[in-house]
């Protein structure tokens, strides 16, 4: 795509130069200010929520997320208004979204109503500034807030109508085009997910197995191939303690979604504490687990520890009594993560599982040769489709740079898509 034949310059730090022939308005002179409030109506009013989605329709009965005592407070929102979060804007995913719903949404934020131009090609506009955070000299204050006033003074390009129309069409059928194929890639590494799951299964439970299956009492793991052994995994591991008196260890790891990892960082992951003695050792090949709020489906439940270092105190630690694979018993227990089983088994307020409780759990025993052989083919197997996950995440990655590239340069006229058909 070729650039327009004449641009002229804005006087805008965030846009130098627009087409020659496109103006520039106030945005006073565009927005109206909708501050309508549901009142007592809440209940006649579909909840709205403003995401990197857009403003898209958000569940109330859903149990996700927290939402407030009442909704009295919140703005009607209309078709085709704009909607701003004007404040934490640096932090803050996504400022702007154009609604195509009716509904109510945070009075935190600000409603306008559009006049006089295409809403779509502002909301563009918008998106394209807000991609890359570009209203900074707009800011004020400790949490990066645009003051309305600011935002209203804000001098915006406007092409003449008719060139609104075709670059809304363009951005409409090309944004639409690289958004599905975002979704094939996306529901492509949801099937390696599953993938992934389905052989740790079958390989840890010897459902693979060639030999005969016998039955096992195990709720969880009802079958198993009839050479295994089952015992409780009191008699393969022992549980311990041990603080980091005077906080001699200073290596920090912690049990996160990819596994365990150094957290020594300055920015470390969750919490830190002013001091890390009353953390717990842990050593390599130690088995950890975090059996707490087991509500929560969310959270990372088991990890194999591959480097001597300290750990929350709330984590359980197991440690081999004797020789084995411990890495096959951490894909064992692993699975029961994925297929969510520890969320059932917990007791109390907090929904816990203590370390008898952990250690009086029945696993599955293969012979020591078939636990190598499973762990081999497993770790083979999930590198391959963590390896193709990476490769898919890459390229979502750049799909979603070429669309905010591509908005960005057609609705500030860095490019002429007049003669092109979207």
């Amino acid at each position: 795509m070729k650039p327009y034949p004449a641009y002229r310059p804005t006087g805008l730090p965030w846009l130098p130069q627009i087409p020659a022939h496109w103006e520039q308005r106030r945005a006073k002179n565009i927005f109206t200010e909708s501050s309508k409030i549901v009142g007592r109506d809440a209940k006649n009013y579909p909840l709205l929520s403003l995401t990197l989605r857009g403003v898209i329709h958000r569940d109330i009965d859903s149990g996700k997320g927290k939402f407030p005592a009442s909704f009295d407070t919140y703005k009607v929102v209309e078709k085709g208004n704009m909607v701003f979060c004007l404040f934490d804007v640096e932090e803050t995913p996504r400022t702007v979204g154009l609604s195509e719903y009716e509904g109510m949404i945070t009075g935190a934020y600000t409603i306008f109503q559009v006049h006089g131009v295409n809403a779509r090609f502002i909301y563009y506009y918008y998106l394209a500034l807000d991609n890359v955070k570009a209203l900074q000299p707009l800011y004020s204050g400790l949490r990066k807030t645009i003051p309305i006033e600011r935002l209203l003074g804000m001098r915006l390009p406007v092409p003449p109508r008719e060139e609104q129309d075709r670059i809304v069409r363009f951005l409409d059928a090309k944004v639409a085009q690289i958004d599905r194929l975002i979704a094939i890639k996306q529901r492509q590494i949801e099937d390696l997910v599953n993938l992934k799951k389905k052989i740790i299964h079958q390989a840890v439970c010897g459902e693979t197995s060639k030999v005969g299956l016998r039955a096992t009492g195990i709720p969880w793991n009802p079958q198993c191939p009839q050479h295994w052994n089952i015992q409780r995994a009191k008699y393969l591991f022992f549980t311990e303690k041990t603080l980091n008196v005077g906080n001699k260890e200073k290596n920090v790891l912690s049990l996160t979604l990819n596994g365990v990892i150094r957290n020594n960082s300055d920015s470390p992951i969750g919490l830190s504490p002013q001091s890390y003695a009353t953390y717990q050792l842990f050593n390599p090949n130690d088995l950890v687990f975090k059996l707490i709020d087991l509500n929560n489906v969310s959270t990372s439940r088991v990890g194999l520890v591959p480097e001597r270092g300290v750990m929350s105190s709330a984590y359980l630690r197991l440690i081999a009594r004797k020789k084995c694979n411990v890495r096959y018993f951490f894909y064992q227990y692993y699975d029961l993560w994925l297929r969510n089983v520890y969320n059932g088994l917990g007791a109390g307020v907090r929904q816990t599982l203590d370390a008898t409780d952990l250690l009086n759990m029945m696993v599955l025993l293969p012979p020591p040769q078939e636990q190598d052989e499973i762990v081999y083919n497993l770790d083979n197997a999930v590198i391959k489709i963590a390896e193709t996950s990476s490769v898919l995440m890459k390229q979502i990655d750049c799909l979603k740079e070429l669309k905010a590239r591509l908005i960005s340069d057609v609705v500030t006229g860095a490019v002429d898509v007049r003669g092109k058909e979207a």
